[in-house]
Formats: structure tokens, sequence, C-alpha cells
């Protein structure tokens, strides 16, 4: 009788540990199963050419890009070599090499769109203002004050300004940027500018010239780059250079339309004619509504 039950013990533990050999061998097969599955779907997609065209080269339809027709005009005209256009099936889509080109301004336009529809309010209304009308010296700068680091290059006869940034004699909003006389502006959109310099004729190394007459003239300039700087504001003063000791002033304003990102500072002749402690040396800028 030992002998019996001995044998049933050693039966039961045989059918248990085939058992679940078998149940650990059930699981091994699907978990091979899923993962050819999922190797064969892989395949598939990577045969459809999907990464080729979306991932690789971040395709997007153009119209989810689009900010303004000034933003517009600098991506797909100045800026074109960051990005190709192609049709397809009557939609036109953007095909961007550089990720960090195309995230920033999809990013912005779902912004914008949610701040016209009324989904979002704007920044400062965080603040604690009830009105919609930005900031007081939103986008505005003035500068009174010559700085006393420029060097001026007397063998050139015009140079850009470099103007003093210290509080007590200047004011630039967070929102612009500023380096070496130029003003950086983010938006496009009219802006009034104005400008004066105040200049002592009798410095001048020159007394006559052809018509013996002396000419100095000041302009308010735009531009990204030296090579693409423009005039948009232009004035100049004759004098007879029989009277030397003359003390004058220049100045010059208008409303100008700026487009993004564009610099605006000022230049002006005979640099060394220019009487830099005056008080009468002014620069500034404020946008139009």
């Amino acid at each position: 009788m030992k002998t019996e039950n001995v044998n049933v013990n050693h039966i039961d533990v045989f059918q248990v540990v085939t058992s679940i050999l078998a149940f650990i061998s059930l699981i091994l097969l699907l978990l091979v199963v899923l993962i050819c599955y999922f190797i064969s779907l892989e395949s598939s997609y990577s045969k459809t050419g999907f990464y080729d065209k979306v991932l690789d080269q971040y395709s997007i339809p153009c119209v989810n890009v689009s900010l303004s027709p000034d933003e517009d005009f600098s991506l797909f005209t100045i800026d074109k070599h960051k990005v190709v256009t192609f049709k397809e099936k009557h939609i036109y889509f953007c095909k961007f090499v550089n990720l960090t080109d195309l995230i920033p301004k999809f990013v912005d336009r779902i912004g914008r769109q949610r701040l016209a529809t009324g989904k979002e309010r704007k920044p400062y209304l965080q603040c604690g203002n009830t009105s919609l009308q930005p900031l007081s010296g939103h986008l505005t700068a003035f500068y009174t004050k010559i700085s006393k680091q420029h060097y001026i290059n007397k063998s050139h006869t015009e140079q850009p300004l470099h103007w003093d940034t210290e509080p007590k004699s200047s004011y630039i909003s967070e929102s612009l940027h500023h380096h070496e006389g130029k003003i950086r502006v983010p938006e496009g959109r009219y802006y009034f500018v104005y400008a004066a310099i105040h200049v002592n004729l009798s410095s001048s190394p020159t007394e006559t010239d052809i018509n013996s007459r002396c000419t100095v003239w000041i302009r308010i300039c735009t531009g990204t780059t030296q090579e693409r700087e423009r005039t948009v504001l232009y004035k100049s003063k004759y004098f007879n250079s029989k009277n030397m000791t003359t003390v004058t002033s220049l100045n010059i304003q208008g409303a100008v339309y700026l487009p993004k990102r564009e610099n605006v500072f000022v230049k002006m002749s005979n640099i060394h004619t220019l009487i830099s402690n005056s008080a009468g040396n002014v620069f500034g800028i404020y946008p139009l509504n």
C-alpha cells in the first residue's frame, strides 16, 4: 500500500510540473507571435514611405504656418532656403529642413487663433488690468544722450549713432532689442520714429568745398544687415562756409512701416561736427494704432 501511495504522489507532482511548463510555453509562444506581428507592422509602414514624407522631412500644410502677409513674405521669399513647398491633392505643403524652424511658427499660429477666438486672454490681462489696450510703454524706446563709449571714426563721413542705455537717459521696452545704436522691432506695423542732432560747424576740418557750402544731413535707416540698408527718412541743411561758427540742430520725424525683426537706427554726415554731450541729441520710436 505504501508503494502505491508513493507512486500516486509522484504522478501528481509530475502532472503539476507538466501543467506549469505547458502554461509557460503557451505564454512564450504568444509573446513570439506578438513580436512577429509588431515587426510585420513596422516593415509595412516603412514600405509606405510614411516616415520619409512626414517625420524625417517635417512636412505640414502651408496654411498651418501662415501668420501674416509680412511674415509669410519673409518665410517664403527672404528665407525660402529654409523651406520647400510642393502640392499634393490640391493642398500646398511646406517641407522644413529644421524642426526648430517649424515648431515655433506652428505654436505661434495656434496661440494667435486662440486669442482671436477669445479662448485665451492676452498675457497682460493676468496682471489685474481689465483693458485690452497695450500697457504703457509697449514697443516704445527713446534716448536722450549719445553713448560715451561711442567711437567716432573721422575717416568715415557717416556712422550709425550709438546711444546711452542708462536708465536716467533712456527707456526701452522689454519687447524691443537694442544693440550698437540699432533697435529691432518684434512686430511688423507702423511706428512713429523721430530723431534730432546738435552740431557745431566750427569743428569741421574742411572749411570750404567746391560750392563754398557745408552740408549736414541726418537719416533714419532700416534693415536687417548692412547690405540691405535703406533710408526711410531724410533731412539736410546747407550752410555758407564763410560762417563756420554756426551751432545748429537737425530734427526729423515721421510714420514708418517696419517689418518684423527689422532694425531702425540713425546716421548723420560730418559726424565729427556732432556735439556728443548735448541734450539736443534724441532718438525714439513708438507704435501707432
